[in-house]
């Protein structure tokens, strides 16, 4: 009868899957860009693949970057994602930095990932939003 309603990051769990699928589809091109190379076929990119997920989730949660996603309009949200994909970039060179393994991987790579996962994660979620929106 009462149907309570999500509250906080719950409320937008397809928003924050959809940017989890865009940032693993984007390494894996910026790898192959970059090396040609398939990202989990090496152990080591397996594990910055696997870091680089818990990275986006922790940021998306505890920024709450897709707080009022539906409500935003174009410009605030390519300042959102781009927020949001330098704290992502950030926080994994401070991950590389403190665990001494930046040798290990390429910082090109890296930084393709940073601005491809800006460029077509910004085109994911206004998708998603005239989707939505529509619906």
């Amino acid at each position: 009868m009462y149907k309570r309603n999500a509250q906080g990051w719950t409320r937008n769990i397809g928003f924050i899957l959809l940017d989890e699928i865009c940032l693993q589809m984007v390494f894996i091109a910026a790898a192959y860009i970059r090396q040609g190379l398939f990202v989990y076929s090496s152990p080591l990119y397996r594990m910055m693949s696997l870091n680089l997920i818990l990275i986006d989730a922790l940021v998306l949660i505890f920024n709450n970057s897709m707080r009022d996603v539906l409500k935003r309009g174009f410009y605030v949200e390519i300042l959102k994602s781009f927020q949001h994909s330098l704290f992502v970039f950030a926080i994994s060179n401070i991950y590389m930095f403190a665990t001494q393994s930046g040798d290990a991987y390429s910082r090109i790579i890296l930084f393709l990932t940073f601005i491809l996962h800006f460029m077509f994660g910004y085109v994911l979620r206004v998708i998603c939003k005239v989707i939505l929106i529509r619906v």
